[in-house]
């Protein structure tokens, strides 16, 4: 029995860090397109709209992402998440990186907490 919930715990890390991993290369990626895109749009270069259709679409791909991990964890109260879509709504570059800086590593430490109960 205990055998199944370890291996059910194993899943649900590497699920996990397949997430982080996820939500860390679409906003890299995606910040980076919207600098290519205002460069070529500044310079008026051939170009600049496709990155910064790029750049909605990824941008969408994390917050997506991140409110889906926000609104999946038990330890986040009702309030904060209520603000945390009100932020990533209003200010998505801002919110992306105060997610992945302040958020993010207090809901990771929490998951490794709990995974560390499950290996017991």
């Amino acid at each position: 029995m205990s055998k199944i919930i370890v291996n059910h715990s194993k899943d649900l890390k590497t699920n996990h860090m397949t997430k982080i991993n996820f939500f860390t290369v679409a906003f890299v990626i995606s910040q980076l397109t919207m600098l290519i895109g205002l460069v070529l749009k500044i310079r008026h270069l051939p170009g600049a709209d496709f990155f910064l259709i790029l750049t909605f679409i990824l941008t969408l791909v994390y917050i997506v992402n991140a409110l889906s991990e926000i609104y999946g964890s038990d330890r986040i109260k009702t309030n904060e998440k209520i603000m945390w879509t009100i932020t990533f709504i209003g200010f998505n570059t801002l919110a992306g990186i105060l997610y992945f800086f302040i958020l993010r590593p207090r809901m990771i430490r929490e998951f490794k907490i709990l995974y560390q109960k499950t290996q017991e």
